[in-house]
């Protein structure tokens, strides 16, 4: 049983999905993921959803569609995927732990390295949003 907010569905281009955790077997993680068949990576809650479409470059918030210019149109986007986690030892002997979930898309393109990254943080569900080119 996962104890993670967002788990990542990942939808094939052959109309298969990839759950994190689809309850029959243990978690899924990055390396599970099929990059050649990957059509589009999917964070989600209970309540939100967050995507990217690693053949267009759409970003999805919660059903509003985002395209960064700073991306090149017709490119080979590859998928970017982490958590960071921060555990801290609180004086009455707990942990805190504070989880950051990062997801985006990388490519080179005439020779240039492009990114964008969004990242969510699971106690506030804020997001930021960094590119690079």
């Amino acid at each position: 049983m996962s104890v993670l907010k967002y788990e990542f569905i990942c939808h094939y281009n052959n109309g298969l999905n990839l759950l994190q955790n689809d309850g029959t077997q243990d978690e899924n993680n990055f390396s599970d993921i099929d990059q050649d068949k990957l059509e589009i990576f999917e964070l989600r809650s209970k309540e939100k959803s967050f995507s990217v479409n690693l053949k267009t470059g759409e970003f999805m918030f919660n059903g509003l569609s985002i395209y960064f210019e700073e991306l090149p149109n017709q490119a080979d986007y590859r998928l970017v995927y982490f958590r960071r986690v921060r555990q801290t030892q609180m004086s009455n002997g707990l942990l805190k732990r504070k989880i950051k979930y990062c997801f985006g898309l990388q490519c080179v393109f005439e020779g240039k390295n492009y990114q964008v990254l969004v990242w969510i943080d699971e106690e506030t569900d804020e997001i930021s949003i960094g590119t690079r080119k």
